[in-house]
């Protein structure tokens, strides 16, 4: 097997906005990863992890 290797050709605008994205998604997910870890030192709650973010 052999991979093929794509490079997207983005102007200023577009990288820009694909940073910015980046951070987002960056930010959410610590987010989500704080909350769960907060909800690990709840008593009494005998769940899964995605029981206890919803």
């Amino acid at each position: 097997m052999y991979a093929l290797k794509r490079e997207l050709k983005l102007n200023n605008k577009e990288t820009s906005s694909m940073r910015g994205m980046a951070g987002y998604r960056r930010f959410v997910y610590n987010f989500g990863l704080e909350m769960l870890k907060a909800s690990w030192g709840f008593e009494g709650i005998k769940a899964s992890d995605s029981d206890r973010l919803s």
